[in-house]
């Protein structure tokens, strides 16, 4: 009976054993189990975010850029021919949008907010390679050194007689110097930092901004540019078409021939423009010069010659202009300048002008 009971305890304890040592290794198990698990998930949880983050964020090239400005501005003159020159004005008030739907796809919307609000341009822009680019919608007509700036970037508070007259106008009929169309357009010859040719050839409504073309006939246009040197460029444009509606459409064109200088420091730009419209030509040329004495502070000197209808004598005028410019960053800056009018029509008056003002860029 003893042999047998001893037995039985030892049965037991063996089991006892066994059993505790399969309970430890259960309870490792389980917590080997439980840490892959916790792990397997955080890791999951990661990768997760990781994912979302990916598929969530768009390159920064693709994000479109708002900048704008605003150009508020005092005007003074003796002149009784004038009307609304003088006191404050709000001259622009301009919010431009700009960016790339794709690398070889950009893209512009600006509008001017002042007085009446107004599409200045709205287009894209492919440019596979940098010897060819496809540009269409409305846009800055290619033509002129100064119709490419805008009052942000121009050096003085107005632009030249020629250009607003010929260029910003057609037949006094304000286009603000674009149109809509189609242009081809690539840089050629590649140098450090700037290329020995720029082209343009486009094609135009040749109406004015902001509406359609009102006959069935196509404005087209060239122009090219050339850079011997980085700060040196000499252009040359030309553009034909016809103006007005259909049934009374007279011929129209334009040519003009320029040299521009701009070394960081010194400035010097020189254009002749001479155009037809409803059969009358029309003539003018500006000279301007202006130098940093400063990193901020920019005089300005400029002859400004129109000659509205190149069979009277009496159509022309003279402007004389002496500015100055404290440029402040991101092409903010404070201004003045004083023009001095000679007109060739004994009925007018020689007149001065001052006008002052702030342009805000952001």
């Amino acid at each position: 009976m003893c042999v047998i009971f001893d037995c039985v305890i030892k049965i037991v304890t063996n089991l006892k054993i066994k059993s505790m040592r399969l309970k430890e290794s259960l309870l490792i198990l389980a917590g080997v189990f439980l840490c892959l698990s916790h792990n397997l998930e955080a890791q999951t949880k990661i990768e997760s975010k990781e994912d979302s983050v990916k598929q969530s964020t768009i390159p920064m090239s693709y994000v479109p850029k708002v900048s704008g400005f605003v150009n508020a501005r005092f005007q003074n003159t003796n002149s009784t021919f004038v009307v609304g020159k003088n006191g404050f004005e709000i001259k622009n008030a301009i919010i431009d949008i700009t960016g790339n739907a794709t690398n070889v796809i950009n893209y512009r919307l600006r509008f001017e907010l002042a007085i009446t609000p107004q599409i200045l341009d709205a287009y894209a822009e492919w440019k596979p390679i940098k010897y060819l680019g496809l540009q269409i919608g409305q846009f800055q007509v290619p033509y002129t050194f100064e119709n490419q700036y805008v009052p942000k970037t121009l050096e003085t508070a107005e632009y030249s007689q020629v250009i607003s007259n010929l260029i910003l106008a057609t037949n006094g009929v304000k286009n603000k110097g674009r149109d809509i169309g189609v242009s081809i357009n690539g840089n050629l010859f590649s140098q450090s930092g700037f290329n020995l040719i720029d082209y343009k050839v486009a094609a135009f409504n040749g109406n004015t901004f902001n509406a359609p073309d009102d006959n069935s006939s196509i404005d087209l246009l060239g122009s090219i540019n050339v850079n011997p040197i980085k700060p040196l460029s000499i252009a040359a444009s030309y553009l034909t078409g016809k103006y007005g509606p259909e049934a009374t459409k007279t011929d129209k064109n334009r040519a003009s021939l320029g040299i521009k200088y701009e070394d960081g420091k010194a400035l010097f730009r020189a254009e002749y423009v001479t155009g037809l419209t409803n059969a009358v030509t029309a003539t003018g040329y500006y000279a301007m010069a202006g130098y940093f004495v400063t990193k901020e502070i920019q005089p300005i000197l400029k002859y400004d010659f129109l000659q509205t209808n190149t069979t009277l004598a009496t159509s022309g005028n003279t402007q004389y202009l002496a500015g100055i410019n404290y440029w402040l960053p991101n092409k903010s800056r404070v201004f003045l300048d004083f023009t001095y009018n000679v007109s060739k029509n004994p009925a007018i008056v020689d007149t001065g002008n001052i006008t002052a003002g702030l342009i805000v860029a952001f």
